[in-house]
């Protein structure tokens, strides 16, 4: 196989960076090619905003075939629709794991008020960020091809590979960085307090452990079914001789490594904390999933350890995750405000041209 024909997809760890800064993105990107068949013409061009000033009404814009939504009133034509959900279908978020069908829709339309957010606030990803963006997916697949130093390779790849041009694929590549930018720059502009319970608190989940099994499941019900039936140590481990390859082991990690990687609420993970060993908890959010724990092993830290001289620390840990929290109640805040409105029935999405990128 050619080095810089991938096929059909690439499946990578990755991390993207702009201008230094790591965006988050930690975890797997899958590039699949996608087909050039036009099932639909390209949505005119032009922004959003110019598009309401054509339409009659919002009830115009509903029953006009060339819009798909609209966003703070403002009509969305199918184009830039299109061109971000074969995007988003394209270029996997890790937050779109274990998301149904519905969910990855909204999913979509999160992203297309962010974007259109950032435009309001003319926030956009400068040359140079968008250069180290695309340098860093030929990085993460191993790839030697740099745009700026190989112009006919990586035409070569985007054209073979993504069945695109450069232009849409560097438009699709800006979309993505201008949603991490504006989220990006929310973070800085959030106003947090931390008080010195939560230094504590922060401590005491590094310093406390737990180790024993698992078992994950997709919904709550699933979860919550097999615990009533699984809740003495006896009744788990009868299923655990029966089914040995579903239940996974795990051994002691501290409590903040459990809330950052496995998003399990602080409150929670604490309270399994709290049980006596080789006793089985109750369902535990899992990330979008569920998962029931046998608590096999722990190590309690002790606050009269506690460093005074690490404060700052501590305290900056804290105001880190608190100003991502308040971030993303702005994202969930700024969704509902935009008034989303879906006209358009989610289907597979054809072919985009460049210009159907949201402006």
């Amino acid at each position: 196989m050619n080095r810089f024909n991938g096929g059909a997809m690439f499946a990578r760890n990755l991390r993207f960076f702009t201008a230094g800064v790591s965006l988050s993105f930690l975890a797997l990107l899958t590039i699949q090619c996608s087909d050039e068949k036009n099932e639909k013409e390209a949505a005119p061009s032009g922004s959003a905003a110019q598009e309401a000033r054509d339409a009659d009404s919002p009830a115009s814009a509903a029953e006009d075939p060339e819009f798909a939504g609209e966003i703070f009133g403002v009509p969305v034509p199918v184009g830039n629709y299109y061109f971000a959900k074969r995007v988003h279908d394209t270029f996997h978020h890790p937050e779109e794991a274990g998301m149904n069908p519905e969910e990855k829709e909204k999913f979509v339309w999160h992203n297309l008020v962010l974007h259109f957010e950032a435009a309001k606030r003319k926030i956009e990803p400068t040359e140079v960020e968008m250069a180290q963006w695309i340098d860093s997916v030929f990085t993460a697949l191993d790839l030697p091809i740099r745009p700026s130093e190989n112009p006919e390779e990586y035409k070569k790849w985007v054209e073979e590979t993504m069945k695109a041009t450069p232009q849409l694929f560097e438009n699709q590549m800006r979309y993505l960085a201008t949603i991490e930018k504006i989220k990006r720059e929310m973070v800085k502009e959030m106003q947090v307090e931390v008080s010195e319970e939560e230094m504590h608190e922060e401590y005491l989940n590094i310093e406390n452990h737990v180790g024993g099994d698992y078992l994950i499941f997709e919904t709550r019900e699933e979860a919550a079914a097999f615990h009533g039936a699984h809740s003495t140590p006896e009744a788990w481990e009868k299923f655990k001789e029966e089914n040995p390859d579903k239940i996974k082991p795990f051994h002691l990690i501290t409590l903040q490594a459990i809330i950052d990687l496995w998003s399990v609420p602080k409150d929670q993970i604490n309270e399994f904390h709290s049980l006596s060993v080789n006793t089985v908890g109750k369902p535990l959010p899992f990330g979008n999933q569920w998962g029931v724990f046998r608590l096999l092993e722990k190590k309690e830290g002790d606050i009269s350890n506690f460093d005074e001289g690490k404060n700052e620390e501590y305290r900056l840990r804290v105001e880190s995750k608190k100003k991502y929290q308040a971030r993303d109640e702005w994202v969930e805040k700024i969704y509902h405000d935009a008034q989303v409105k879906v006209f358009i029935k989610p289907e597979v999405p054809a072919a985009e041209t460049p210009e159907n990128a949201p402006h």
